[in-house]
């Protein structure tokens, strides 16, 4: 059945038949919410192999299908490299579309409401502007601006995935678009899932007890999310290495992990005070990423709180399942000398 509505999806794009595509994705989505697993693994690489062919504006909505296919439990593999690739051809379009408007209204004009009822305003703008060959672009760039909120459901969908992360298409172009973007519309989750670490260790150092500890990270969004995981990973007895009185209540690990966002028990409290190699306290509010590297590896020293410190909300990304494994509890020579490296905490 699932193949049957992805053939009438291709045959509805090759003859541009908006309304029988429409019908198509519509009946594919009914269709999918009553399969299992194993069908949407199935037939998602054949929806995602259809995105190259279809224009911006329905390959977004083909794409946002094939995001709620993940979130139902299929592997977003299929889909990294297509969503990545619609998504840089979306922003590509809607850059465009913005130098277009602020060349016919001015560097401070106000954009149009990309959500917004605009199609017929901003191609009458367009072409009425006596651009040079606006004709052959402005669908295209009108199409890519009011695309924007649609490619970015799948890409989070995507994202929040770890095989997702790992294929996902034109990070590096998406990286600058976003940027350049930013000024006029934010796709900040986008930009932070693209800044995702997996399988990165990190060097974590007690200065306070001289402990120090080796761990593979990935899927955290935030340092908040972090700081947390760090003390459920590294609390127990002290005559394993560990750290005795920092372990979080149940309910912030859950938060943190796969359970709901808000901790059942209350707001989450910090157990630390996260401070880099070269001194400067690493911020809840930045990501793994933000913290610099000493030599090879990323540093995070735990020092004492300097005051009572707590957050709402376990992680950012619902759907994104962190990891963080204790790879070894360091010898406390090693341990010394990564303290010694290390600068005092400023702030």
């Amino acid at each position: 059945m699932l193949d049957g509505y992805c053939e009438q999806i291709e045959r509805a794009n090759q003859a541009r038949d908006g309304a029988a595509l429409q019908a198509a994705v519509e009946g594919l989505w009914g269709a999918a919410q009553q399969a299992d697993v194993a069908e949407l693994d199935a037939v998602l690489p054949r929806l995602c192999g259809l995105l190259g062919d279809l224009p911006t504006g329905p390959g977004g909505h083909v794409a946002t299908l094939a995001g709620a296919m993940v979130e139902r439990g299929a592997d977003a593999e299929p889909m990294a490299g297509p969503v990545g690739e619609g998504l840089a051809e979306c922003l590509e379009a809607a850059l465009a579309f913005v130098g277009l408007w602020r060349q016919i209204h001015g560097a401070d004009a106000e954009l149009p409401d990309p959500e917004g009822d605009i199609v017929e305003h901003a191609m009458d703008t367009l072409l009425a502007s006596g651009i040079p060959e606006i004709e052959q672009f402005a669908f295209l760039a009108v199409s890519g601006w009011i695309s924007l909120p649609i490619w970015e459901r799948p890409a989070l969908a995507c994202l929040q995935r770890k095989t997702g992360r790992a294929g996902f298409g034109r990070r590096d172009d998406i990286s600058a678009y976003l940027e350049q973007l930013g000024e006029v519309y934010d796709l900040h989750w986008v930009a932070g899932l693209l800044a995702v670490l997996d399988d990165e260790t990190l060097i974590v150092l007690h200065r306070e007890t001289g402990r120090g500890y080796q761990v593979t990270v990935g899927g955290i969004g935030d340092n908040f999310q972090l700081h947390t995981l760090l003390a459920a990973t590294l609390s127990g007895p002290a005559a394993d290495g560990l750290l005795p009185d920092v372990r979080p209540t149940d309910g912030w690990i859950s938060a943190a992990t796969t359970g709901d966002v808000y901790p059942p028990d209350g707001p989450v409290a910090g157990q630390f005070n996260l401070v880099d190699a070269y001194g400067k306290w690493i911020w809840n509010e930045g990501t793994p990423a933000d913290i610099p590297a000493l030599g090879d590896h990323r540093v995070v020293v735990l020092d004492p709180p300097p005051y009572h410190r707590t957050w709402n909300i376990g992680r950012q990304y619902p759907m994104m399942a962190p990891s963080m494994r204790l790879d070894r509890v360091l010898p406390a020579d090693e341990a010394g000398a990564w303290l010694g490296k290390v600068l005092p905490a400023g702030e």
